[in-house]
């Protein structure tokens, strides 16, 4: 609803969160082209509001594996779902890459968990 738009939200704070088999595997910068250095400082904050976000709806969701866009806003701390999309290829991977094994590994669990945000170039 327009009238509960928050502002701060922008581009920016948009992110794309994987999901393999019930686990929260990793979290990317939406916008993979662009370097935004605010968003280092505020890393930690962002995975613990998009990890709140995550464990109150997964339950709801009735996926295993899923791809799920959300938004931070910076005023308030908190994330909105913006959209689930299939945790498959034809989904954008954003700074991950679904043909690069290193990254599939991580994408699937089977590596360490990341948050990769775009670095300055």
């Amino acid at each position: 609803c327009l009238r509960d738009w928050d502002p701060s939200i922008t581009m920016d704070y948009e992110f794309r969160v994987f999901v393999h088999t019930h686990t929260l595997t990793a979290i990317s910068q939406y916008d993979h082209y662009a370097f935004y250095p605010h968003l280092s400082p505020q890393r930690e904050a962002i995975e613990r509001s998009i990890r709140t976000l995550w464990k109150d709806i997964h339950p709801h969701l009735g996926v295993e594996s899923y791809c799920l866009d959300v938004a931070y806003s910076p005023s308030t701390g908190l994330c909105v779902m913006i959209e689930l999309s299939p945790f498959l290829a034809c989904t954008g991977p954003a700074l991950f890459s679904w043909s690069r094994a290193e990254d599939l590994a991580v994408l699937e669990g089977r590596a360490s968990f990341e948050f990769r945000l775009q670095q300055e170039r």
